[in-house]
């Protein structure tokens, strides 16, 4: 709160890993999770001062990232596919899986970011809070501000849409059985 430089550098090392991997869910690139992780930090340090302690400042941090996605997801055009997923989730696809599981795990992959991005930035926040980060609940509510019912029925509704598509697309129905339960 001072403006410490070493204090914030400290903030930054603690929470930048975690951060960025939950902005990579949510964006599904990592490029734009770094950019959006940095512009972050950038607005959380500027607003410091309005964190009042009710929270884990883990939470609170969290909850400045999400508002800073919510307004890029927001900004971007509907229904923009994320070509670049083939090449940012060579990390998501294990080493010891064959080149045809490989294939099929990159295409559900696609798949299911080319749905979230049809989806609204709320919808969309909700749904990889809960369904691939495995948060609860109560805390996805809290990270966004809304009621715990409204984060379920967010998820409820982004779920039966993935499902739906999962029974015409082999490549996602595959990639969501291979997730052991995160989705």
């Amino acid at each position: 709160l001072q403006g410490e430089p070493g204090a914030q550098r400290e903030l930054f090392r603690r929470h930048f890993d975690r951060l960025l991997a939950s902005l990579y869910r949510v964006t599904g690139s990592r490029h734009d999770a770094e950019d959006l992780a940095q512009e972050a930090f950038f607005e959380a340090f500027r607003s410091l001062r309005n964190y009042e302690g009710r929270a884990l400042f883990a939470t609170w941090l969290d909850t400045v990232a999400m508002r800073v996605a919510f307004r890029r997801i927001k900004s971007q055009r509907a229904n923009s596919a994320r070509l670049s997923l083939v090449q940012d989730n060579e990390a998501d696809v294990p080493a010891d899986h064959s080149a045809e599981s490989a294939l099929w795990a990159r295409e559900g992959l696609r798949k299911l970011y080319e749905i979230l991005d049809g989806f609204s930035p709320g919808t969309r926040l909700a749904f990889v809070l809960h369904e691939i980060e495995g948060r609860s609940l109560p805390e996805v509510a809290e990270i966004l501000q809304i009621a715990t019912v409204s984060a379920k029925l967010r998820v409820w509704r982004a779920r039966k849409v993935v499902e739906a598509m999962a029974l015409r697309h082999e490549s996602l129905a595959r990639y969501i059985s291979s997730q052991e339960g995160k989705i």
